[in-house]
Order: structure tokens, then sequence, then C-alpha cells
């Protein structure tokens, strides 16, 4: 497994994403993550588009932080993984503005799977109309 494969896989773990949705996003075939070893200019691009807090630096070399503008918290620490944000036992909050938080992650949650069958729409499209050439 490549270094590049291995920050990516990192990446969607602290996220909390699948590896196959993830793939999915960036048009990207399944096996991608598992197997890459080099990015091309436009899956650059993508994962810059897709993911803006993910740093292109990072990814290619390793060097710096993972994520733009922050600090990435250990893995050890964490409690509870939701889309957006990754809180720590120190960090819960009570139980009040625990279910105001939980509703605004799922309205997150539920955005960007609109956002990635919108994606895959698209995606159905360009295939779409590949089939049709190839046919004619």
């Amino acid at each position: 497994m490549s270094d590049i494969s291995k920050r990516l896989k990192e990446y969607i773990k602290f996220k909390g994403y699948s590896i196959s949705g993830f793939e999915k996003n960036i048009y990207a075939s399944n096996g991608y993550v598992n197997n890459c070893k080099n990015i091309t200019k436009s899956k650059l691009r993508l994962l810059n588009e897709k993911f803006p807090d993910l740093s292109i630096d990072w990814v290619l070399t390793g060097e710096g932080e993972m994520i733009i503008g922050s600090t990435p918290q250990p893995y050890s620490n964490v409690t509870t993984f939701t889309n957006k944000e990754i809180r720590t036992k120190e960090t819960t909050p009570k139980r009040g503005n625990a279910d105001s938080e939980l509703i605004n992650n799922l309205r997150e949650t539920i955005k960007e799977q609109k956002n990635i069958i919108q994606t895959q729409k698209e995606l159905i499209e360009i295939l779409k109309e590949q089939l049709i050439k190839t046919k004619n």
C-alpha cells in the first residue's frame, strides 16, 4: 500500500466516511483508495472541491496537517464520531445541547447524502452518454 493510499485512508477514517462513498464522491472506481500510488490533476481538483478541509500537500507529501486550519485529535482520545466534528470526552456537550447538536449533524448528513446522490446522478448521465456513443 502506498503512502498516498495510507493518508487517504487516514482522512476517510478520521472523517467517519466509508471508502466506497469517498471513491464515488470523486468519481473513482472501487479499489481506487486501496491501490492509489499517484493522483492525477483532475482527481486533485475533485479532492479539493469535494473535501476542502483536506490538505492536498499532506496527501501528496505527508507533511503538515491533514486538516486545513486545525490540528486533528488523536484517535485514542476519540469517543464520538459525527460527519462534521469529532468530540472528545473533555468537549462532549451536556444533554440539552446534545439533542440540538444531533439534529444539526443529521441535517448536515442529509445534505451531504443529497450531494452524493446528485453526483451519482451526474455520473449516470455521463455513462449513459458514453454508452450511446459506443452504440453508434
